[in-house]
């Protein structure tokens, strides 16, 4: 269904125009980068994919890998 998220912590299904967590579980929607100095840093504007583990630009663990949500293929 477009528009909507499927929380990647508790699966709940969560309506994109209400914001950037998940209304069940408080956990974040968008995948971002964890340096606070990285571009990617803020989840509204961060260029990264939900299964990404590393962050495209600098390098760093992202918010969905630190939080179990995403792992590395092997």
């Amino acid at each position: 269904m477009e528009g909507n998220f499927i929380c990647p912590h508790c699966g709940a299904l969560n309506d994109e125009l209400r914001g950037c967590f998940c209304t069940k579980c408080g956990a974040p929607l968008q995948n971002s980068c964890t340096n606070k100095d990285c571009e990617n840093y803020d989840p509204v504007t961060a260029d990264i994919m939900s299964t990404d583990c590393y962050c495209p630009l600098c390098g760093s663990m992202t918010v969905f890998k630190q939080g179990g949500w995403v792992v590395p293929d092997d």
